[in-house]
């Protein structure tokens, strides 16, 4: 509460109360507790090891891609191995048919899926060939990535609810992690993707 003092004017000879400032008001009581600004200039200094983690990891998931790639390329039931339905509908949009297709027959116009990987692969397709093992191995590359480089916001996030130790061992974990491995490097899906996004996502909140 403020500290009030009585003061008197000798010229207008009135006497009023008012409040005296004192070093605590100065301070505002929202900006110290509820929004701890001082907090958010502590920045997290970048480790080297979660840089190694990335590339220790995305070499481990290419050298996975290098031994499965060619089981993609089987042409049976129409390259259908190729990226199941997000293939499909990318081989759609690259032939003009647009955002359509997504099975063997023409079906048309579809919101089966989201159209973020479908037009990556797209792109990938009008680059390097429908189907074609360039397209594999870049895709797959991308794909791989992102799962790689989850291990930074992963170690962001244990860096600032935890510790830098468990920092780095969760970010050499998600590096060697075998679910991210094959999910990434053994499928032409998403999943690696949607694991960073999450992870970003839930750092942003932190």
């Amino acid at each position: 509460l403020p500290i009030w003092q009585l003061r008197c004017s000798s010229k207008i000879a009135i006497c009023f109360w008012e409040p005296v400032l004192t070093p605590s008001l100065l301070v505002s009581p929202v900006s110290s507790v509820r929004f701890p600004l001082n907090l958010l200039k502590k920045r997290i200094k970048p480790s080297p090891g979660v840089f190694w983690a990335v590339l220790t990891g995305w070499f481990v998931r290419l050298v996975v891609v290098a031994l499965v790639y060619k089981g993609f390329l089987d042409p049976a039931r129409d390259h259908w191995e190729f990226g199941y339905e997000l293939g499909r509908v990318a081989r759609s949009i690259v032939l003009g048919k647009g955002f359509s297709n997504p099975y063997w027959a023409n079906t048309g116009p579809t919101a089966l899926l989201t159209p973020v990987y479908p037009y990556l692969l797209a792109g990938i397709f009008a680059a390097f060939g429908v189907y074609t093992k360039a397209a594999a191995l870049v895709f797959l590359a991308i794909n791989t990535f992102f799962s790689a480089v989850t291990s930074v916001p992963i170690f962001l996030i244990a860096r600032k609810t935890l510790d830098l130790r468990t920092a780095k061992v969760a970010a050499w974990a998600w590096a060697f992690f075998p679910y991210a491995i094959n999910f990434s490097a053994t499928t032409m899906w998403y999943h690696g993707f949607v694991a960073l996004l999450l992870a970003v996502i839930f750092l942003a909140v932190l």
